[in-house]
C-alpha cells in the first residue's frame, strides 16, 4: 500500500442534495463544491463538515450534447471534461468553442484531468478506472481490482465522484447524498 494514502474515513457530510453527482476540492484544498440532482451547487468546509453557501440552479442544461444526465465535470484552464450516463465523456474547449466526444461503453461516473493536463481519468459504472489520452481519446490504461494499490472499504457500491486533495493525502468521495472525507492513518493535521 502507498505510504500515506487516504484509507481512513474521517468525516461523512449529508449534503441533502438528493444524489451528489460530483465533488471537487478547490485549488488550495480548503473548500469543496458539491453538485446534486436537486440542481444546487454547495460550498463546504470538508474538514469541519460545514455548509458555507448554496447556489440554486435554473434547471437549464449547460451541456446540450449529452443525451442523458451529466454525472461529473472537471475544469482545467480553458477546458471542461464532462462524464455522462450516456456512456460518453466530452472534452469542451472554452477558447476554441469545440467539443470532442469519446465513447466509453459504460456510464461515466467521474472524470478528472491528470495533473499535467494531457490525460483524462474516468471511472465507469462497471467499476473500472480508465486513463485516456485527452487529444486522441485512446485508452492508455485500465485499472481493475487486480491492479489497485490500495482499496477503500467504501460503504456504497457505486461512488459517483471523487476528488483528491491538491496538496494533502486526503480524498473526497460522493455516494448517494453523502460525501466522505478519507485521510491517511498517520494524518497528524486532521482534527475532528
Amino acid at each position: 500500500m502507498s505510504k500515506g494514502a487516504p484509507t481512513e474515513r474521517a468525516r461523512v457530510i449529508d449534503c441533502r442534495q438528493d444524489a451528489v453527482r460530483a465533488v471537487r476540492y478547490n485549488v488550495d484544498g480548503n473548500y469543496c463544491l458539491t453538485c446534486g440532482s436537486d440542481k444546487t451547487v454547495k460550498l463546504w468546509n470538508p474538514i469541519k463538515g460545514s455548509l458555507l453557501k448554496t447556489y440554486a440552479g435554473t434547471g437549464n442544461e449547460i451541456f446540450n450534447e449529452a443525451t442523458d444526465s451529466v454525472l461529473s465535470i472537471d475544469i482545467n484552464g480553458g477546458e471542461i471534461v464532462a462524464g455522462s450516463a450516456d456512456c460518453n465523456y466530452r472534452l469542451y474547449s472554452i477558447r476554441e468553442g469545440n467539443v470532442n466526444i469519446d465513447f466509453m461503453g459504460e456510464s461515466v461516473n467521474s472524470v478528472h484531468f491528470t495533473p499535467d493536463g494531457n490525460c483524462v481519468l474516468a471511472s465507469t459504472q462497471d467499476g473500472s478506472l480508465r486513463l485516456m489520452d485527452k487529444m486522441s481519446g485512446k485508452m492508455l490504461a485500465s485499472l481493475l481490482d487486480s491492479n489497485v494499490l490500495a482499496k477503500l472499504e467504501h460503504p456504497s457500491k457505486v461512488v459517483h465522484s471523487l476528488s483528491p486533495h491538491p496538496k494533502k493525502q486526503h480524498l473526497l468521495t460522493a455516494a448517494g447524498q453523502l460525501v466522505y472525507l478519507w485521510v491517511s492513518k498517520n494524518d497528524e493535521d486532521f482534527e475532528c
